[in-house]
């Protein structure tokens, strides 16, 4: 009886490697999962290799071409009001647009996991304290909050990020928190108790690999979300200041010349969709992979 008790915890931690493999070659046979993953690699890579592929420096201007079409001498999609490269802002664009939905991802992820788990596994008082705070937090809109602490504070990547950490971060407790509560009187959590494992490495060795796909999913949602976001607060003048690009503010600053240079706000908004779909597609493949009444079982 006691050596069945003793390999209860390790065969399951097994099993949950074998679901994590099984998981990940489920992925790459998931086509929107792959288009998606195809796009994510794709803006990353011209992110990280902006000051190498940009044929100019997204500061460098030329008064005497200003709005030159797209495909024009030099000038693959055109320059703006003050002649600056469009192609080259667009690059170094993508970089503020990606850091600041992956440290969102990160921040809210790092605090939702460890609510939702912490209020999942013990339950009771602590969870109806945690879940009223998560409740709060889920009725802030996030663009409101950023123009708040943007009037309040200097607007840019920092305030971005700290006002998009501060709500995201109720969506992930809110889903792990669902998980960890469903799993804390399964019988592989029970086993290691009666073993005499403390809560933390319950929490950490048993529970946490399990909610792993969620969280990957949620961070790619969250990362598209908060992309939509911070495209919003640099349109609206309290994100990414001048002259550092951001998509948002080469939208804001091509839409007075829309019907002369169309190319100066549909250039950022196309890639803008692109980007945040392929987001998207990644978190909904990963979604349907990793919930198995989707996959058809």
């Amino acid at each position: 009886m006691s050596s069945i008790a003793l390999r209860t915890p390790k065969s399951d931690t097994f099993e949950a490697k074998d679901r994590r493999w099984a998981w990940f070659h489920a992925l790459r046979r998931h086509p929107l999962a792959l288009v998606g993953g195809g796009i994510i690699i794709l803006a990353v890579l011209l992110a990280i290799f902006a000051p190498w592929i940009a044929p100019y420096s997204y500061e460098q201007q030329n008064l005497l071409a200003p709005f030159q079409p797209p495909l024009s001498d030099g000038h693959l999609l055109g320059t703006d009001d003050l002649g600056r490269d469009v192609l080259s802002r667009m690059l170094y664009g993508s970089r503020v647009s990606l850091l600041a939905g992956g440290l969102t991802a990160l921040i809210a992820g790092t605090v939702g996991l460890t609510v939702g788990l912490t209020a999942g596994y013990y339950g009771g008082r602590v969870d109806t304290i945690l879940s009223r705070i998560i409740d709060g937090v889920l009725a802030m809109p996030a663009l409101l909050l950023g123009l708040a602490l943007g009037a309040v504070f200097r607007p840019g990547l920092t305030t971005i990020v700290a006002s998009l950490g501060l709500v995201f971060w109720a969506s992930y407790a809110r889903i792990i928190r669902g998980d960890a509560l469903g799993m804390r009187q399964a019988p592989f959590i029970e086993a290691a108790r009666a073993l005499g494992c403390r809560d933390s490495r319950i929490i950490i060795r048993h529970i946490l690999p399990n909610v792993v796909p969620i969280l990957l999913v949620l961070s790619s949602l969250t990362i598209a979300g908060a992309i939509i976001v911070e495209a919003g607060l640099s349109f609206l003048g309290v994100g990414i200041q001048p002259p550092e690009p951001s998509w948002g503010s080469m939208l804001s600053q091509g839409r007075a010349f829309i019907y002369t240079a169309w190319w100066l706000s549909t250039v950022p908004g196309v890639a803008i969709v692109i980007v945040v779909l392929g987001f998207n597609l990644f978190g909904d493949g990963l979604r349907d992979i990793s919930d198995p009444r989707l996959r058809g079982r």
